[in-house]
């Protein structure tokens, strides 16, 4: 249901994965994370999963954030599949 909110905000992303936030599989660079997490913004969520990509903690990002870390896992949890769809060739299938 989270995947389908970001969908129904029509900004152009199919989820935490697509669009001009979040589907650039490349890192960014830390001091562009950290500053887009501990300022509430629209692409906040995406930089979500640019800090788990990028090695952050969940406990790293919520002392940013100050985001639930249940919530946190959650993010995770997404981050972590759509790995292994990569992994599997699969991942244009998230596009």
């Amino acid at each position: 249901s989270f995947q389908k909110a970001l969908r129904g905000l029509e900004i152009g992303v199919s989820g935490l994965y697509g669009g001009r936030w979040g589907g650039n599989r490349a890192l960014r660079e830390r001091k562009e994370i950290e500053g887009k997490l501990v300022t509430p913004c629209p692409e906040r969520i995406f930089y979500i999963r640019h800090a788990f990509r990028a090695g952050f903690t969940l406990e790293e990002i919520h002392q940013l954030s100050h985001i639930d870390p249940w919530f946190l896992q959650n993010i995770r949890e997404i981050i972590d599949l759509e790995d292994e769809l990569a992994a599997a060739g699969s991942l244009d299938a998230l596009a």
